[in-house]
């Protein structure tokens, strides 16, 4: 059984009468993009070992039972994104991958307390490095479009847009501030989910993001990956290396990526 179908079993059992799993392996059999969605996790969360499987997994449980009212689980799929970062920092070679939770009393907080450091550490040679994950959901434009019968598209979801810029760049100074609470060299690991979530205007999302950052970020080192599926990332980054191979995973994998 995969760790995300272990989670999920968890949950129904602390939460049985949680609509979001009552209803979710129904979904399942009806949807394949859902399937295949749940799938990118379910790789993603096989490659950490075992002591960050269980920093993620306390934190999602803790977590799951928030929710808003327009996003849902938003929050709690969140905290599972942070398994991308470290799969994506495992494939471009890092060593000591670990959460800072985990290994670094400076991190200890109390249960519903705002995280103000980073989520991840790790090494290159011996320089140590942090990693903040944050990710940036589709617009609440979107999820309006998303409740209207008949209106799913319109032409504005082919544009970024100066809101969706505007969120990108509190969110990667956000970032940086609590990267900068450690004092060392950091990495900003974005997950977007643009509003085209079919993502058909990729290659100029990618090129306005770079530029954007580029311009407004010159001296931080930013990984995006777009949406769940696949490997569409964009790197600003002295640090992180183009993956030519993936590197050899943790021993604790249990499935290719």
């Amino acid at each position: 059984m995969s760790r995300l179908k272990s989670l999920f079993k968890e949950l129904q059992e602390k939460f049985p009468d949680d609509l979001f799993l009552t209803n979710h392996d129904r979904k399942l059999r009806e949807s394949r993009p859902l399937l295949r969605w749940q799938r990118s996790y379910e790789r993603a969360l096989d490659v950490l070992d075992e002591r960050a499987w269980n920093v993620v997994r306390q934190k999602a449980m803790q977590q799951f039972p928030q929710r808003t009212s327009d996003r849902g689980k938003q929050q709690f799929f969140e905290i599972l994104n942070e398994a991308f970062a470290y799969r994506f920092l495992l494939r471009s070679g890092f060593e000591d991958i670990s959460f800072v939770e985990e290994e670094d009393p400076r991190a200890r907080r109390k249960k519903g307390q705002q995280a103000e450091h980073p989520d991840l550490q790790f090494f290159r040679n011996t320089s140590q490095i942090h990693c903040e994950v944050k990710t940036i959901n589709r617009s609440n434009d979107q999820l309006k479009r998303d409740r209207s019968i008949g209106v799913v598209y319109d032409s504005s979801v082919f544009e970024l847009g100066s809101p969706f810029f505007e969120k990108l760049g509190k969110t990667v100074s956000k970032a940086t501030q609590q990267l900068a609470q450690f004092g060392t060299r950091g990495i900003v690991y974005l997950i977007i989910h643009p509003d085209d979530w079919t993502l058909d205007n990729i290659e100029e999302d990618k090129r306005q993001i770079k530029t954007f950052l580029k311009a407004k970020f010159p001296s931080t080192d930013i990984v995006a990956k777009f949406g769940v599926y696949g490997r569409r990332h964009l790197r600003i980054s002295r640090t992180v290396p183009a993956i030519t191979h993936p590197a050899p995973y943790s021993a604790h994998a249990r499935s290719p990526v």
